[in-house]
């Protein structure tokens, strides 16, 4: 049973509760959580990112929207640990996401142009040349293991996911991710404001870098 204990019932109204969360049915936990987030690049004056602050919950399906240079792609490669905040705090499936090792298995990423990422034609070719490149025995083996091993993440993220879409393409992408949104926490970053209000139940409008 949730714990509520007035610490002083002499103060009639100024009250301090302690509530034990993990045993209120239905809570959710925090699993992205941004304080304060300000990000300029190298060799530059001017923030991309001024003052971010966010938390979203398990279960819950997030939209970036904002046009062109609002900051959207740099926040998703702050959530995913490809850069680290000029100031403020990030913190993912409650760890830094710059620990990438940590995560592994746990948050999938679609980036904006896909075929600058990924170079080949299927996920066991990707891993298997991968696994060359990096020299690991007995690649083919691996690859095999990793991705029996490899489920659902806890988090799915994508930015700008229906560039270079057309409109079957586009619909058939919006079905997909209404089958497994209820599994995953969801993040999709987008100029299209359709897919966000299709897809999402929360949305964060950045506008030169500020919410």
């Amino acid at each position: 049973m949730t714990k509520l204990v007035e610490q002083d019932l002499r103060l009639k109204h100024v009250k301090h509760y302690y509530v034990d969360y993990k045993e209120i049915k239905g809570f959710r936990k925090n699993i992205v959580i941004l304080e304060n987030v300000w990000f300029k690049y190298p060799r530059t004056l001017t923030y991309v990112l001024k003052n971010v602050n966010l938390n979203i919950r398990d279960k819950e399906h997030v939209g970036i929207l904002g046009p062109n240079g609002s900051g959207k792609s740099t926040l998703i490669k702050i959530l995913i640990g490809l850069l680290k905040p000029t100031r403020g705090s990030v913190e993912v499936l409650g760890v830094n996401p710059r620990n990438r090792r940590k995560l592994v298995g746990k948050i999938g990423y679609v980036p904006q142009n896909p075929t600058l990422t990924f170079t080949s034609p299927t996920v066991f070719d990707e891993v298997f040349n991968t696994a060359k490149k990096l020299k690991i025995p007995n690649p083919e083996e691996e690859t095999e293991n990793v991705l029996k091993i490899t489920g659902l993440d806890k988090l799915l993220i994508l930015d700008e996911p229906a560039t270079y879409l057309d409109y079957k393409a586009k619909e058939n992408l919006i079905r997909i991710l209404e089958k497994i949104r209820k599994n995953v926490t969801l993040i999709i970053a987008s100029q299209d404001p359709s897919i966000i209000t299709r897809l999402c139940n929360m949305m964060l409008v950045l506008d030169k870098g500020t919410r």
